[in-house]
């Protein structure tokens, strides 16, 4: 979403695309657009987008696509911590890569702390998902981690001769 800092404000119109493609309701997020085109092959839903956005700079069509996606996330974090209570969000996936997006996450007022998985992609969801099992079938205690090197260390004589 580098793009999206390129751009000035944009246009109404192209906003309101994005908001009446892409809905959350409590912490469900639906893509509308998705559910419609979804049967259609690969070249037509492309077509669909230039169509749809093509009138438009990419720029401009980055920096709408990041502002509604901060409005989705951020209203999904909200609903999620009034839904149980808790206000410290631990964050996964593949647009949790997005720093901008987290930052509008840490500024919201209802939320303590966030952590994010350091798995910059959706594996990091399988990790969560083992965490949630864990704790739910064998009564795993969460530990807090200092770091993520969690392999073996290695000085820089033993680096050189494996190379």
């Amino acid at each position: 979403m580098g793009l999206a800092a390129y751009a000035d404000d944009p246009p109404g119109k192209l906003r309101d695309q994005f908001r009446e493609l892409i809905h959350i309701n409590g912490t469900a997020i639906t893509n509308e657009w998705l559910n419609n085109i979804s049967d259609e092959s690969y070249e037509a839903q492309v077509r669909d987008l230039r169509d749809r956005f093509g009138q438009y700079t990419a720029p401009q069509v980055a920096r709408a696509f990041q502002d509604r996606t901060e409005e989705i996330v951020t209203k999904l974090a909200k609903n999620a911590v009034n839904e149980t209570g808790c206000a410290n969000v631990a964050l996964s996936g593949g647009v949790l890569a997005n720093v901008k997006v987290n930052q509008r996450i840490f500024e919201l007022q209802d939320v303590d702390r966030i952590w994010v998985q350091q798995a910059m992609n959706d594996g990091g969801l399988s990790i969560g998902n083992a965490y949630v099992l864990g704790a739910e079938e064998y009564d795993w205690q969460p530990e807090r981690l200092n770091s993520v090197a969690l392999g073996p260390a290695y000085d820089e004589k033993e680096i050189t001769n494996a190379i």
